[in-house]
């Protein structure tokens, strides 16, 4: 579906969001998202032609407190998730992240490598479909203990690696998932070789 992105800069006032939103409906456009950020509010509409963009805006601008209405090509969630692609892409290490059910959320292409499973029949499922209910990262959900460097060979992908798991904590102390580094056992090897020189 195609969108349209815009920032508007704003003083904040009890109200804004509610005055923004009666200017859209009122005009029959749809709100894809919209994310408030201290003194700035981003919406994602559906996209419309030219005219009605422009009649938009105008109509956003006379609105007390917003300052500008500008055009962006992603949302702030967005520009995070490509942030976070990116990082994941770049480190080697395999990483592994579940929610509080137990369905796996972020898993990077060293995983993928490692695990010997791909990204399209983990993501989005329980870790315990594609992988065994013994998994230490599975303990770490429920208890919130930590574990480090635990070896773990896994037969039905021939995996064998290293992994040190963390509990996902929200703010108040709620275990909401939990995460898995992932170093395959070859690379530990060759570490260890080349300090060792044995």
């Amino acid at each position: 579906m195609e969108t349209v992105r815009l920032k508007l800069p704003n003083v904040d006032r009890v109200g804004l969001v509610l005055d923004i939103s009666h200017t859209l409906v009122s005009r029959q456009i749809n709100i894809v998202s919209m994310e408030v950020e201290p003194n700035v509010t981003y919406l994602e509409l559906e996209a419309m032609p030219d005219m009605v963009l422009q009649e938009v805006t105008a109509a956003l601008l006379s609105i007390p407190q917003i300052l500008d209405v500008a055009l962006v090509d992603l949302m702030p969630h967005q520009v995070r998730t490509e942030q976070l692609k990116a990082v994941m892409a770049a480190v080697s290490d395999g990483i592994v992240a579940i929610d509080a059910g137990g369905v796996v959320t972020q898993y990077n292409p060293a995983a993928e490598t490692i695990l010997h499973l791909a990204r399209e029949k983990i993501i989005g499922r329980p870790l315990t479909a594609c992988l065994p209910e013994d998994m230490p990262l599975l303990d770490t959900l429920q208890t919130g203990v930590s574990y480090n460097n635990r070896e773990i060979i896994l037969e039905q992908t021939r995996s064998h690696y290293l992994a040190s798991g963390r509990p996902i904590f929200d703010p108040t102390g709620r275990i909401i998932g939990a995460v898995s580094v992932l170093k395959d056992i070859s690379e530990v090897r060759e570490l260890v070789q080349s300090v060792t020189g044995k």
